[in-house]
């Protein structure tokens, strides 16, 4: 069962719901079925695996700014004989002239009967697209960091990344020959 909204429709402050707005629900039941014993089989699964799961999800995503910059915020939560596993997820958007900058993290806990682990990722990434040159640049970081509290063990990684690209002129990067017009 899911449901999905538009609060654009509703008289809500800019911040909130503003022009294509939306919200979202859902609501999902998952019971496997063990097609060998089914049908008679000695393979099987094992009782972890057959065990029903029931997943709840809800979000919220927005473009603000007049278009210039979106939001979105998300969570689901699982259930399943033997414990949770829980997500949320954020982000951040903005462009502003030739620039767009960008945050996400990414947070989840699993407790349950093999696990109970927090993992976060955080990224952070800019992007620089000219509209009259033909350069594009890509810069993206972040950190993750991983407790694992039924072992102990834990990991922190940072990383980045970056990229570029560079036409000889514009046509050539937006795919036009000059003086042909378009072609298929």
């Amino acid at each position: 069962m899911a449901g999905d909204w538009d609060l654009g429709r509703w008289d809500l402050p800019g911040w909130i719901g503003g022009k294509d707005a939306r919200f979202y629900a859902s609501l999902e039941r998952f019971q496997p079925y063990d097609l060998d014993q089914l049908i008679g089989l000695p393979f099987g699964l094992d009782d972890e695996a057959n065990s029903p799961q029931t997943t709840l999800s809800a979000g919220y995503l927005a473009p603000l700014k007049d278009g210039n910059a979106r939001l979105g915020l998300g969570a689901e939560l699982s259930f399943r004989d033997g414990g949770y596993t829980a997500y949320s997820q954020q982000y951040w958007s903005e462009r502003a002239g030739e620039w767009t900058w960008a945050v996400e993290n990414r947070l989840a806990k699993a407790d349950t009967d093999t696990q109970q682990r927090l993992r976060d990722h955080l990224r952070v990434g800019a992007a620089l697209r000219p509209e009259e040159e033909s350069l594009d640049g890509l810069f993206l970081g972040g950190v993750r960091v991983d407790r694992n509290f039924g072992s102990d063990i834990a990991t922190d990684t940072a990383y980045w990344s970056a990229g570029g690209s560079w036409a000889l002129d514009s046509d050539i990067q937006r795919g036009r020959r000059p003086g042909r017009g378009s072609r298929l």
